[in-house]
């Protein structure tokens, strides 16, 4: 019977809290990266398959 209410508790939204924006920091690097560098994801434009491999190897 109180296990309904444990879940729901203050403690365990804490947890999840703080869980979700560390995950988006990284996020936000990567967007800030591709911004700073319009250049070259311009030219990878052209190709749809070179943009995906090029994409990620400039965000690794």
């Amino acid at each position: 019977m109180e296990s309904p209410p444990d879940p729901a508790s203050d403690p365990g939204n804490s947890v999840s809290e703080p869980a979700t924006p560390v995950r988006e920091t990284p996020v936000n690097l990567e967007t800030l990266r591709k911004a700073d560098h319009p250049a070259p994801v311009r030219r990878q434009t052209c190709s749809s398959t070179n943009r995906g491999n090029g994409a990620a190897s400039w965000i690794d």
